[in-house]
């Protein structure tokens, strides 16, 4: 027969009258042959309501349906409105037997402990045995029911004895240690008329009555007397052991369970009679009862210090799960330490599915009320310390059950305790511990090992998630948004994991340092796109040449690293280089362009054990590099000879150094923010009539060998300067241009730091890049200017040799942004990206951008928008030789007014369409509009066009009323709204045909369809769709809800690029009904969770035919075509199919967790590219699964841990290829291509290839009818 189930809700179980109820309970209930469950907070209430929340979820596990009865001790239960509903819940939920403890019920049967017979018996104690009359009384919080109970004893006690009742020494309080303070300072107040005793309506106020009395120099009994009720262990424990009275919560547990007993066998009901035992000692005047001393002596050798317990000075278990940065490590902690809390029957740690999602455990989607469907059991012990226990992180089991071995068979009944995992308001899961079938609770150490616990769960948490944003963020920041190379912060990611697998392998580090050389021509003569094209080739040459070799990245506008583990350095030199070379030869030959490519290269090589050699390596590598570089330039240009203009500027410059005649201009340097002067920037020039550029002097300096000259004189003319006009200047910094490889030496230099120990803090000096420096000089150089307290800026960066590196080498207080990136960056993008990259990698490294020669208001704009610190150039202001004290008041508007960025882009402006059927998106633009509104059900039939023009981009959305009936037109549109906004919003209860003419964008946005509306697309022209938001979709509607009806008979093309948290390209999360008829489909999705095709939480009914599918799917989890959570139904026919994946847990073509999966592939060809460490290309990952291939070319490619090509996870589907060409290649740890039994794998007629970690697996291939 089956046991009968008990369910008892309390709050901190481990308290005095908790621990005695449940303890007389439990003997009984087990007696009788009763399981009970035990739901309990640890604490009666909470501090906050956050905790409140997060504490008293544990109630909502409760499944009542599974229980025989239920008693809530409702007095325990004191967060504010959890009883209440607790009531609520049970009353709709439960019909069996229900019995409220010790506090009224408007729905259920009530038992009440006796509170008013021993407060009557305290004072008639005190009355009768010492003669007191006069008797303050401390209660409780006013007004509860116990209170009144306890006040009635002893009112009436009081007047039975023929005593007056004052009122004036009653007092409240709140059953806390605290709470009879004021009544202490209030009797203080008058110390000759203290009453002769205080009775408390509990121990804990009793002591904190005594507490402060004696620290007033009270005594305790010979000045006046304190009683307490309810006998705790701390009260007989005091220094003077307190009179009191024992609470009957044994005796009233074990009438419960009898009741209980008695109403579910429809036996007579028992009468409940106690008769509380008072404690009778010390503090009331009487002499110790032997009978009821403390025995407080220990039970066992082992203190809590020496032992293994909670309170041992060896234990480290906060600080061992602290320093845990791997889930598995951590709870295997947990797991190591559960011995504290022993001897148990059982314990299990149970967490909710999301567990290992961290973000989502310390976020808003964290469960704050109830628990996931189904939870996972990390740890689970018993009662032997070594059998029977385990960590394990996939067991599962459904929530209903709330612990398996509730419905297990055992001989004996057993009690199972369930306490909250939370941190705050959010949920982790709940623990579960049982003493099998002895009558017990958990103790004050369990409740500080869970508290600790959940501590470090939460520290663990937070910062795995902040672990996890942060790789998600570098993830997206370590490629070359051109080559798709890695960029520098990729390439020294990756790096680390080159020289980790190196020193493993007893192999050195090479690295290769490659340029392009010309480049500058070809920008010159066939413009900047022409040289991004080249780039590009060449990026192709380099990783084509070292394939999976080595690790490639672009540095900066025309330099690549090439990185490698080599046996030798012979070998690499020669195969490397080699091979660059050969594919340059290759496409000098057949790129049919009118000019040629070159690289220069040049590689060293090391032994490297750690970063900061691998660093270094990279330095001297690319230094050396581009010494030999300038070396080869040099000779060829001394080969050359020199031009009579040469000849002219060497001559004119020796004068100008012998004569001194350089003088100065100032330019102001502005602040991105206010348009006042931060700095100047001292500018060379050459007094007299003589007109020599700076670049000139530097030339013929450079190959006079006098560039120490220019060095010297420069900083002394300026320094002279400011010895005479300083205040012309105010608090602005100066920049004066340095030489790096040119400081001055010995006297020059002890002169040079004499006088700008003058100018601490005011001058700024400039470094250029292109003029070499070793890592001795520069640190040299470094740590003289930090001395004087002078800041360094690195001068044209982004030109010539500049590259990420040498800013961290330099690492200055400033980078000057080359004016080459500012001349039209507002037309060109990639310009924007790239000072973009610059300004946050400064950013990120505490240094200042300076946008140098921005000479429009466009491009004053944009580089404020990217995020420029500091303005320079001729619009701002030009050079002088006197001091400007601002620059024009018009543009320091401009400053201010761009650096509002982009409020009020989006505030409303709406056109409400009238009779008008064609719009211009440029007339409205000018007039500000920002919605356009047409349609409704007055407009049957209505054709409405949107016309663009090719380039333009308006920030404009269109939103068609409910009941539209018409076809709108896209020819050459742009639309974009806020970001996440739908940029065509159709309407409830509409019917409409989109028709593209010309090529359309939708930027902010895709269209919302809603579930009672259709869409049907036609037309030539091509729409693309760019969406960056958390949550979002394409064409369909959002996640949470259905779509309506999406056709799609279009012959153009349709793009779609997503990236974001959670969203779906084209469909919906709750799914519905979409044919895809013809047209060509480029998607790209990146991001957390998505579907490019189908639905996310709902069924997906998908037909998709005479179409081109090309879907790059790079999220952490969800389906390409299909559902995630539910059944895909997918027909395929006549379509060419390509699909390349990279994640976490994906499925191609299927469903991921849905309980069906059909797929039919017919008459077209695809292919499939998966990369994720759990992953189906085709079919479900647990789903009843069925595949059909006929007449079909299919090639899937997948690796992983546990990645397959087709069927099920549990090798339960039903695969079958006829009259098609099938490969299957995949690499894995579990050794399976096609998840079914052999005999369900049918192969018809055709060709069929399976490969698992590169064996072949040979399959029958059989004969049948065409």
């Amino acid at each position: 027969m089956k046991r009968k189930k008990i369910a008892l809700l309390l709050a901190q179980a481990d308290e005095n009258t908790q621990r005695k109820y449940t303890e007389g309970f439990l003997r009984e209930a087990f007696a009788r042959n009763y399981d009970v469950c035990i739901f309990s907070m640890f604490l009666k209430y909470q501090e906050s309501t956050m905790r409140e929340v997060g504490e008293s979820n544990i109630y909502n596990l409760i499944q009542y349906d599974r229980f025989d009865a239920v008693v809530v001790m409702k007095d325990t239960i004191q967060t504010p409105g959890v009883a209440e509903c607790i009531e609520e819940h049970i009353k709709e939920s439960f019909k069996g037997p229900v019995i409220v403890i010790d506090d009224e019920s408007k729905y259920f049967r009530s038992i009440m402990m006796d509170h008013y017979t021993p407060i009557y018996r305290m004072v008639e104690h005190l009355i009768k045995e010492h003669g007191y009359k006069d008797i303050a009384f401390l209660n409780g919080r006013k007004n509860h029911i116990h209170s009144r109970q306890r006040l009635a004893g002893y009112v009436d006690s009081m007047t039975d004895h023929g005593l007056t009742v004052d009122e004036n020494r009653i007092y409240d309080g709140t059953y806390w240690y605290n709470s009879g303070d004021d009544m202490v300072h209030e009797l203080l107040k008058n110390r000759e008329n203290l009453p002769d005793a205080i009775v408390c309506a509990n121990d804990c106020m009793a002591i904190g009555i005594a507490s402060l009395l004696s620290a007033n120099g009270i005594r305790i009994p010979e000045d006046i007397a304190v009683v307490g009720y309810d006998s705790t262990e701390d009260g007989r424990k005091s220094p003077v052991p307190l009179t009191s009275a024992v609470i009957p919560a044994y005796e009233c547990g074990e009438y419960t369970a009898e009741l209980i007993d008695a109403i579910i066998n429809g036996d007579p009901e028992p009468e409940f009679h106690v008769c509380a035992k008072p404690f009778i000692s010390r503090s009331c005047g009487c002499e110790i009862n032997r009978d009821f001393m403390v025995d407080v002596r220990r039970k066992v050798w082992d203190t809590d210090i020496s032992s293994a317990g909670v309170n041992s000075c060896f234990n480290h278990m906060t600080e061992e799960l602290i320093s845990r940065d791997d889930y598995r490590d951590f709870f295997n902690v947990i797991f190591q330490y559960v011995y504290q809390i022993r001897d148990f029957d059982s314990f299990s740690m149970c967490l909710n599915s999301y567990w290992t999602d961290f973000e989502t455990v310390t976020g808003d989607k964290a469960l704050r009320y109830g628990y996931t469907k189904y939870m996972n059991r990390i740890i689970k012990c018993g009662a032997d310390r070594f059998v029977g226990n385990s960590i394990s992180f996939d067991e599962k089991f459904g929530t209903a059950s709330m612990i398996p071995e509730l419905d297990q068979e055992r001989d004996k009944p057993a009690a199972f305790i369930f306490t909250p995992l939370y941190f705050n308001d959010r949920t982790f899961g709940y623990s579960v511990i049982s003493y099998g079938n002895k009558a017990r609770v958990y103790g004050s150490s369990y409740r500080v090992w869970m508290k600790n616990v959940m501590m470090c769960m939460e520290a663990f948490y937070r910062q795995a998630s902040y672990i996890q944003r942060l790789g998600r963020y570098e993830a997206e920041q370590i490629r070359d948004a051109l080559t798709g190379l890695y960029n520098y912060r990729g390439f020294l990611n990756q790096g680390a994991h080159v020289v980790k697998r190196a020193v493993y392998e007893r192999k050195s580090i090479a690295i290769t340092a490659v340029d392009i050389s010309g480049l500058k021509k070809v920008n010159a003569i066939y413009g900047r796109k022409e040289g991004d094209e080249a780039i590009v080739t060449v990026s192709r040459v380099i990783n084509d040449a070292v394939g999976a070799r080595a690790l490639c990245t672009r540095m900066c506008n025309d330099e690549f690293l090439v990185c490698s583990a080599i046996d030798s350095d012979k070998e690499y030199d020669h195969n490397i280089e080699k091979s660059i070379s050969k594919g340059m030869d290759f496409l000098n030959k057949h790129s049919g362009k009118d000019y040629e490519l070159s690289v220069f290269m040049y590689t060293k090589t090391a032994m490297v054990t750690e970063k900061a050699g691998f660093d270094h390596l990279v330095n001297d590598t690319v230094n050396e590099k581009n010494n030999q570089k300038q070396k080869l330039a040099d000779r060829l240009k001394a080969e050359a000879g020199l031009t009579d203009e040469a000849i002219r500027n060497d001559r004119l410059v020796a004068e100008i150094l012998d004569n001194n005649n350089m003088a100065y201009r100032f330019q102001p340097i502005v602040s991105a923010e206010t348009g006042d002067i931060y700095a100047y920037e001292a500018l060379m020039y050459v007094k007299g009539e003589v007109k020599l550029p700076p670049l000139a002097i530097l030339e013929s300096a450079d190959r006079l060998g006098r560039l120490y000259d220019v060095e010297r004189l420069t900083f002394f003319n300026i320094l002279d300067y400011l010895d005479e006009n300083l205040e012309q200047f105010g608090d602005a910094k100066i920049f004066v241009n340095s030489i790096s490889g040119c400081q001055l030496e010995d006297e020059d230099r002890e002169k040079l730091e004499q006088r700008l120990s003058k100018y601490e803090g005011r001058i700024v000096v400039e470094l250029t890049e292109e003029t070499e420096i070793n890592d001795a000089e520069l640190d040299s150089l470094k740590e003289r200017y930090k001395r004087m307290n002078i800041d360094t800026a690195i001068d044209d960066y982004g030109a010539g040799y500049s590259n990420i590196n040498n800013l961290l080498r330099y690492m200055p207080k400033y980078v000057k942004i080359d004016r080459m990136l500012m001349a039209d960056i507002q037309d060109e993008l990639q310009k924007r990206h790239f000072v973009k990259d610059i300004i946050e990698f400064a950013h990120d490294n505490d240094i200042l951008a300076l946008a140098e020669g921005v000479e429009t208001v466009d491009e004053l704009k944009e580089v404020i928008h990217l995020g420029a610190d500091l303005i320079q150039g001729y619009y701002t202001c030009k050079p002088s030789t006197t001091i400007v004290k601002a620059i024009d008041s018009r543009i320091t508007k401009e400053i201010i007014q761009f650096g509002q960025g982009t409020i009020g882009k989006f505030k409303k402006k709406i056109y409400d369409v009238s009779d008008e059927n064609v719009f211009s998106l440029i007339k409205l633009a000018i007039n500000k509009y920002s919605d356009i509104v047409c349609g409704g059900a007055d407009c049957d039939s209505r054709k409405i066009e949107i016309l663009g023009s090719s380039g333009f981009k308006s920030n404009i959305v269109v939103k068609l009323k409910e009941g539209s009936c018409l076809t709108l037109v896209l020819n050459n549109a742009s639309l974009a709204g806020e970001k996440g906004q739908a940029c065509i919003d159709i309407g409830e209860n509409s019917d409409v045909r989109l028709l593209l003419v010309g090529d359309n964008e939708l930027r902010s946005g895709g269209i919302c369809v809603p579930e009672s509306s259709r869409l049907t697309i036609e037309g030539d022209g091509s729409l693309s769709i760019n969406i960056d938001a958390g949550k979002y979709y394409g064409i369909g509607n959002s996640i949470d809800k259905h779509h309506g009806d999406i056709i799609f008979n279009q012959d153009g093309a349709i793009k779609c690029s997503a990236n974001g948290m959670k969203g779906v390209c084209i469909g919906s999360g709750l799914g519905g009904n979409i044919r895809i008829n013809r047209g060509s489909y480029d998607i790209e999705m990146r991001g957390q969770d998505g579907v490019a095709i189908g639905a996310i939480e709902g069924e997906s009914d998908l037909r998709i035919e005479y179409c081109d599918l090309d879907i790059f799917f790079g999220v952490a989890g969800g389906t390409v075509i299909g559902s995630i959570a539910n059944d895909a139904h997918i027909r395929m026919e006549n379509d060419s199919v390509r699909i390349v994946t990279g994640g976490v847990s994906m499925t191609g073509i299927g469903t991921c967790s849905g309980s069906r999966a059909y797929v039919s592939m017919r008459n077209m060809s695809a292919s499939i590219d998966m990369r994720s460490t759990e992953g189906c290309a085709i079919g479900g990952m647990r789903a009843d699964t069925q595949v059909l291939i006929e007449y079909a070319s299919v090639t899937i490619m997948a690796e992983g841990k546990s990645c397959f090509g087709l069927g099920n996870a549990i090798k339960t589907a039903y695969i079958q290829s006829s009259n098609s060409d099938l490969k299957v290649d995949v690499v894995n740890n579990t050794g399976m291509d096609v998840g079914a039994r052999e005999e369900d794998i049918h192969i018809l007629n055709g060709r069929a290839q399976f490969i698992v970690n590169d064996t072949e697996i040979k399959r029958q291939i059989n004969a049948a009818e065409l």
